[in-house]
């Protein structure tokens, strides 16, 4: 008789939320209120449990448990509460999912300080430390294969299509992507200037740890001239002038 009930879903619902934060769970009990949509919710938990409640009572008690018990009896519908909970929709074990996450974070962080937690390299291990990533950034491989690109540079004379095929196997992995722009980020730290957003200002960063782009010189970018209707900005070309790159590491056909 209780099936399809304002009181039954009521219960339901609040049982739903407790299973998925404990762990799925049936243990501990849950309360629920008594609302103007649910004026019969004591008689539920009579039924259920048992019990000296009334019609006076604002929100009743029920243990997972014996819920449980109730629900799988034939008069009620023969199937457990994660059963009945499982053919709405899916039960969402939440403590397994954030300590999954926790655990694809501390992989993620372990993949990276693994490729550049290096003498040559831990100035930028230390700036990537201070920025914020997002987990889905770690699941993806981005910051794994940011982290490999940075590792290989400064080059000499490669282009980014080849760094990144060289690298990681992937043509296109330092185009427009969440790649290129961690990439960029970082060697723009390097040389003491903001993040590269227009194409000259990539290309100015880009030279000066030996990966030339769409076949830009160094000396064009170091005078700061107009580059296919771009001005390069001039505290790029300071950068260049300045010079961030130490020694070359991947080299042109290098495979």
């Amino acid at each position: 008789m209780w099936a399809d009930t304002p009181e039954l879903r009521a219960v339901l619902e609040r049982v739903r939320k407790r299973l998925e934060r404990n762990g799925l769970q049936l243990a501990g009990q849950v309360t629920v209120p008594v609302t103007e949509s649910t004026p019969n919710l004591w008689r539920l938990a009579v039924a259920i449990r048992g019990g000296r409640v009334t019609s006076a009572a604002t929100r009743v008690q029920i243990p997972l448990a014996e819920l449980d018990r109730w629900m799988r009896s034939s008069a009620n519908g023969g199937r457990s509460i994660i059963a009945v909970l499982e053919s709405e929709s899916p039960l969402v074990d939440r403590q397994a999912a954030k300590a999954a996450d926790e655990q694809a974070l501390r992989d993620g962080w372990s993949q990276v300080r693994a490729i550049l937690d290096t003498p040559q390299h831990r100035h930028r291990l230390a700036f990537l430390e201070s920025q914020r990533m997002s987990l889905r950034e770690f699941r993806s491989g981005t910051l794994r294969d940011a982290a490999r690109i940075l590792s290989a540079l400064p080059a000499a004379g490669i282009s980014p299509v080849e760094l990144a095929e060289t690298v990681t196997g992937d043509t296109k992995a330092l185009t427009d992507t969440a790649v290129r722009r961690w990439v960029l980020r970082v060697l723009a730290n390097d040389c003491g200037v903001p993040e590269p957003v227009t194409a000259s200002e990539r290309a100015a960063v880009w030279e000066q740890f030996g990966v030339t782009d769409a076949g830009l010189s160094s000396r064009v970018l170091s005078l700061g001239v107009r580059l296919e209707g771009h001005e390069v900005p001039v505290k790029y070309a300071d950068a260049a002038a300045g010079g961030c790159v130490h020694q070359s590491g991947v080299e042109a056909g290098a495979q």
